[in-house]
């Protein structure tokens, strides 16, 4: 893999750093992934000029471990199965090869709802939450009765519940 192109992040992404992993959202496919410190320090030195020997070595200092670069390549080709890296950074033989290895939970990824679909409207006459999933209280709205997050403020309790 290191005499094919060198991996690159994306750049749309939205990252914040949790302690020692990184939440990047990607609102492309409004999905959220966590990357372990591993997958952080790879994810950070993706940047289509390092090459995957220099990313093992910044592995090895950063995080004290014994890195090889082809830990390197498992890691870079499960970035690019999450869409986190440009598109062609990896190949798809790769991304097979890569995906038989079985090293969990170097990215976690979740969906994430997008406003419109966390906006629900109440199934009346199912009892007093008016059948909002849990975590989610009935309020009135402009267009009825609404399941919204059960903190939201500035809203009254919908009557028809």
């Amino acid at each position: 893999m290191s005499k094919k192109k060198l991996p690159s992040r994306r750049q749309d992404l939205l990252a914040e750093e949790l302690g020692d992993e990184l939440v990047l959202y990607d609102p492309v496919r409004r999905r959220a992934h966590c990357l372990n410190r591993i997958a952080k320090v790879v994810f950070r030195s993706c940047d289509g000029k390092t090459t995957m020997a220099a990313i093992a070595s910044r592995a090895r200092r950063e995080l004290g471990a014994e890195v090889q670069e082809s830990d390197i390549e498992y890691v870079v080709g499960r970035l690019a199965q999450a869409h986190l890296l440009v598109a062609g950074a990896v190949s798809r033989r790769d991304l097979g090869r890569i995906a038989g290895a079985g090293l969990a939970g170097l990215v976690v990824s979740i969906a994430v709802p997008s406003v419109a679909q966390a906006v629900q409207h109440c199934g009346h006459g199912i009892g007093a939450n008016c059948g909002c999933a849990s975590g989610f209280t009935c309020f009135s709205s402009v267009s009825g009765c609404e399941c919204l997050p059960s903190g939201t403020t500035g809203h009254t309790h919908c009557s028809g519940c």
